[in-house]
């Protein structure tokens, strides 16, 4: 007896068994695993005895410092400022306190999924060049 012929797959249902692979690895195929995180946590400690009154992070490759990030308010001294949803990557971070005293940080990798602290210490206050 000769194997009976196979009838080609239609292009839609090929297509549709596509997507549905797909969809089933953008879910983690189903073992319960998820994806990696895409977001880092950073946590500011205000170390010294100014309060802290403007912040900045930018991305390593960004020349420019950007917008506050504490619009309008401050880090107290001994205070702690978290901010989630930070996008993993590598940062330049910048924080300015009264009296026209900074404290920067360059090439800061920031990991998706981790924290990480930047303790602010009287020390790392320099005065602003400018």
């Amino acid at each position: 007896m000769a194997p009976r012929p196979v009838a080609p797959i239609p292009r839609v249902a090929r297509l549709a068994a596509l997507g549905a692979l797909v969809a089933l690895a953008a879910c983690g195929g189903g073992d319960g695993a998820t994806a990696p995180s895409t977001v880092a946590t950073l946590r500011v400690v205000n170390g010294t005895a100014s309060p802290i009154t403007r912040l900045f992070w930018q991305r390593c490759t960004n020349p420019l410092w950007g917008p506050d990030r504490l619009e309008g308010r401050t880090i107290a001294p001994g205070a702690t400022l978290v901010i989630d949803s930070v996008p993993s990557g590598c940062y330049d971070l910048r924080a300015d306190a009264d009296g026209g005293r900074r404290a920067t940080r360059f090439q800061q990798n920031l990991a998706g999924g981790a924290t990480y602290e930047w303790p602010i210490a009287a020390v790392a206050l320099v005065a602003d060049p400018r």
